[in-house]
């Protein structure tokens, strides 16, 4: 049989998805091993921005992203004819043995006791919470008592934390509601290993990783930890210390494809009813599943991305300095990082009105 391992990435205007196959070779002296392998498919879905009328506003259905992944898992296990188990299935046949999620970052979704989304989720771009968060940005700057740790100053109004203390605010009725508060990849996960299913698994919770608990705004990168003293001050009631995720380690499996879901893609036939249990990884965000997928795992590799937004991150072995965005990465290290929110639909949208679309330019 051949291994088939499955990466998502749920972004902003779309998910995406390859099958990878993986295999090695050893150099020509017989002195290491490199890993290789071959992309066999990929899928995509789109979908937008909810529409308003509210200025700084940008949230999305999470709905929709569930229906992405789901779209774009069924059409790579149709098209690769892939199966969950080994059973009477000859060598060639591909089998799939693992599924990783990489999301956008940042992004506030609410959950209820059922890990039902509350209010849409707020994207890292929803800047509505511009108050709450220079709020907090003063008042951790104020108590500061280590001249070093002042990675509260990158608080900004896209991470998740401001938001929440945003929805504290002007949404009670709804915060109140609250039992889990995740980041998108963090929902998927806990959709894949089966929390809206007719029968969920029992005790199932939400988890998340380093890198994407750092966008959160809670992550004490030199401590490896949630900064309580941060959660108590958005919310005294102590209910946002209850919401938030366990942190596993970056080579975690966060559980398994539940059963539901195997029918759901194609795995699996109605009458089946059994099939291997199918590892998902703890995953990350974006930026650092980028990092990953371009090789930049060492220090001194640097990696410019040029999309919704656009950044510049690197890789260090230590915790990075005030200067830049202290996050950490999907590896154990971290991800020194500076980004812009806008970035190529300015570039568009010059293109749209002086040369009517990019195409013309291209031509030219």
């Amino acid at each position: 049989m051949l291994p088939v391992y499955i990466g998502i990435d749920v972004g902003t205007q779309g998910t995406k998805a390859i099958a990878y196959h993986p295999s090695s070779r050893t150099t020509e002296d017989g002195s290491d091993v490199v890993m290789t392998g071959t992309i066999l498919a990929r899928a995509s879905k789109g979908y937008d921005v909810l529409p308003t009328t509210v200025d700084g506003r940008a949230e999305q259905d999470p709905a929709d992203w569930v229906d992405a992944v789901r779209h774009v898992l069924k059409e790579i296990v149709s098209g690769l004819s892939l199966a969950p188990h080994a059973d009477d299935i000859v060598s060639e046949k591909y089998i799939l043995s693992g599924i990783g999620i990489s999301g956008q970052q940042h992004g506030m979704v609410l959950l209820d006791r059922n890990f039902k989304p509350l209010p849409p989720a707020k994207l890292w771009c929803d800047v509505e919470a511009s108050e709450e968060s220079e709020w907090i940005r003063s008042t951790m700057d104020a108590s500061q008592t280590d001249p070093e740790a002042q990675q509260w100053s990158h608080v900004l109004p896209g991470f998740t934390s401001p938001k929440v203390l945003w929805s504290i605010r002007n949404e009670p009725d709804i915060w109140n509601r609250v039992r889990w508060c995740v980041l998108p990849h963090d929902y998927i996960n806990l959709v894949l290993r089966g929390a809206h299913d007719d029968c969920p698994p029992p005790n199932i919770s939400p988890t998340t990783d380093r890198g994407d608990a750092s966008g959160s705004g809670l992550f004490d990168t030199k401590n490896g930890q949630y900064n309580e003293r941060l959660i108590s001050i958005i919310d005294p009631s102590g209910r946002y210390e209850k919401s938030i995720p366990k942190i596993l380690n970056p080579l975690d499996i966060c559980g398994y494809l539940s059963l539901q879901w195997m029918h759901k893609i194609g795995l699996l036939r109605k009458e089946e009813k059994t099939g291997l249990l199918i590892p998902i990884s703890v995953g990350s965000g974006d930026n650092m599943c980028s990092a990953l997928g371009v090789g930049c795992v060492q220090p001194g590799m640097a990696v410019m991305s040029l999309g919704t937004s656009g950044t510049i991150f690197g890789v260090s072995h230590s915790p990075p300095s005030s200067e830049v965005a202290p996050f950490a990465d999907a590896t154990g290290r971290f991800l020194p990082l500076v980004c812009i929110m806008s970035c190529t639909a300015v570039l568009n949208s010059v293109l749209e009105s002086f040369f009517n679309g990019k195409e013309n330019v291209e031509i030219l």
